[in-house]
């Protein structure tokens, strides 16, 4: 239910337009709510050919699957309320839950840093107590005194980078000689950030106590970060994400403290008599399902068809029972239905829907759905839910192979795909003992029967008086090269393997080349040219999309990018 980590939608101040699909203008700040811009100038020119290529076809498949009217198809309907909702909801906990933890002294101290990247590196002198992993066994006066060494050495002339080597205790400075690398503001947090961000380049810290240790904080260089253009609402969200991360380990009872408010308010009482029959049904279910080997309990379809059990709880003066439940699961996979085996639970599973009702309900009456932020979150949403339902739409138009398109496959690729090579039928005889296996060689030259000490001694197939599987050459390394080295009824000398047992072999029997039979492998070859003929449906519809669609980019922002249709 605590969803609390919402993405905070980032636009740039200067908006251009990126793309034209018809007669839909994207621009920077649409594409960049995809792909960050951080992303996209990280990226080589392969990669950015991607990303658009990428964009391009999932707008496109958004834009014709509103014009064939997925929207008007009630499944569809559905799914983009119930995610329009859930949306609804993590936008309440942000908006009521995370904003009012967040002070104005962080805002503005993250406002005057957030234009600002700083390559960083530092050298950490952990205690006993410390936080880290594996902490080394000293004090934390010893540690301070140690880290003060150090700084004196820096200071005297030796090199940071062989400093962090010999004497950090962070594991990755024996590879990076402590850097962290180029870092903005909210990427590291509390005292060590507060410092690093005021450092002079080239000069060292005072230790800087953390939870991990002291650290010796060097800042090599200094930079604009992507957001130094940005100004008012556009520079504000970016403010409160990055400080946002200083609050984080207060959000979770936060939210506990607004859940319990809100089930309060609400008034929500139980009907101890209804949960007991939801337990029975459901305890029935898997008791008749354990019959027939099934253990997996359909939570809709039990309901759906279950007597009611009458009301289970009353929130606000609303009656609400397993029908109303049922309803609120309809499209979860049972995989993931909620363990109702018991009264508690079912309370927790009722309370997490109730929660998620009245958070919507707040929503629209704070009237959060016309921000901006949730505008954004919802169309970003509905478009990834018509470009995955306009694929499956395509994969369905595939044309289903036929039994002589099956036939002439099978054909076609008999010899490579469907032939059996010679395989080779042996009884083994495994022991861990050299000298046991040289004794029952010799024993067996002497006429002891092979199947007999197979069944008293050996470690594999003792049951099947040694009787292997048939392999083909080149499997079970040295025994299986020997085996294909002998007649049939020879006997092998001992062969080591490399798990260090012994081996004796006896060749049963030789097996023909031969070929799979059609009717064997008719429906692996028809599952097979079905995905072929899906694949190809998708690729052709998504490829038919860019000469249908008129497809304009905009040289100046894509610096000349080439486009792959496929």
């Amino acid at each position: 239910m605590r969803l609390l980590h919402v993405l905070i939608l980032i636009s740039f101040s200067f908006s251009m337009d990126v793309v034209t699909i018809g007669d839909h203008v994207f621009l920077d700040k649409d594409f960049f709510t995809k792909y960050g811009k951080d992303e996209w100038s990280r990226s080589d020119e392969k990669q950015k050919d991607r990303m658009l290529n990428d964009y391009i076809k999932r707008e496109a498949c958004a834009i014709q699957a509103k014009s064939i009217g997925f929207l008007n198809d009630p499944s569809i309907a559905i799914k983009l309320r119930d995610r329009s909702n859930m949306v609804m909801v993590n936008s309440v906990y942000e908006e009521l839950v995370a904003k009012p933890l967040v002070s104005k002294e962080t805002l503005s101290k993250t406002r005057n840093n957030i234009k600002v990247e700083i390559d960083v590196s530092h050298i950490l002198v952990a205690y006993k107590d410390s936080k880290l992993q594996q902490p080394p066994n000293r004090t934390k006066d010893e540690a301070f005194l140690l880290a003060q060494n150090i700084k004196g050495k820096f200071e005297s002339g030796n090199l940071f980078n062989e400093l962090a080597k010999k004497h950090s205790d962070d594991p990755s400075a024996q590879n990076n000689g402590g850097s962290l690398g180029w870092v903005g503001w909210g990427r590291t947090f509390g005292t060590f950030q507060d410092v690093a961000f005021k450092l002079d380049i080239n000069t060292i810290s005072d230790p800087v106590l953390t939870d991990y240790g002291y650290h010796l904080v060097l800042v090599k260089e200094k930079r604009a970060s992507e957001h130094a253009e940005l100004m008012g609402e556009e520079l504000e969200a970016v403010v409160y994400n990055a400080s946002r991360g200083t609050v984080s380990h207060l959000l979770r009872n936060a939210a506990a403290s607004f859940d319990s408010l809100k089930l309060s308010n609400a008034k929500v009482e139980y009907n101890d008599i209804a949960l007991s029959k939801i337990v029975n049904l459901i305890v029935d279910e898997k008791d008749r399902k354990k019959i027939s080997g099934q253990y997996k309990v359909d939570l809709v379809s039990l309901f759906d068809d279950a007597e009611d059990v009458g009301v289970v709880c009353v929130y606000n003066n609303r009656g609400v029972g397993i029908k109303w439940f049922s309803q609120k699961l309809r499209g979860t996979p049972s995989s993931r239905h909620p363990n109702l085996e018991n009264i508690d639970n079912i309370k927790a599973a009722f309370n997490i829907i109730l929660l998620q009702d009245i958070a919507v309900k707040l929503g629209n009456k704070k009237q959060i759905h016309s921000g901006g932020l949730y505008i954004n979150q919802v169309k970003s949403m509905e478009n990834s839910l018509l470009y995955d339902t306009y694929l499956k739409w395509l994969v369905n138009t595939a044309p289903k192979p036929d039994s002589l398109l099956v036939s002439q496959y099978y054909e076609k690729n008999k010899e490579e795909k469907y032939r059996d090579p010679v395989k080779i039928v042996v009884r083994e005889i495994r022991v861990l003992n050299r000298e046991l296996a040289d004794s029952l060689l010799l024993e067996i030259q002497y006429g002891l029967n092979f199947e007999e000490a197979a069944i008293l001694y050996s470690k594999t197939n003792p049951s099947r008086g040694g009787l292997m599987q048939p392999f083909s050459e080149g499997k079970y390394n040295e025994m299986g090269n020997v085996a294909y080295t002998l007649a049939n009824g020879d006997i092998s000398q001992v062969i080591e393997n490399l798990d260090r047992s012994f081996s004796i072999i006896r060749v049963e029997e030789k097996l023909p080349e031969q070929y799979s039979e059609l009717k064997k492998v008719y429906t692996r070859i028809e599952s097979l040219l079905i995905r072929e003929s899906q694949k190809i449906a998708k690729e052709n519809g998504v490829e038919g999309l860019f000469e249908k669609l008129n497809i304009i980019i905009n040289p100046d922002f894509f610096n000349g990018a080439a486009i792959e249709k496929n």
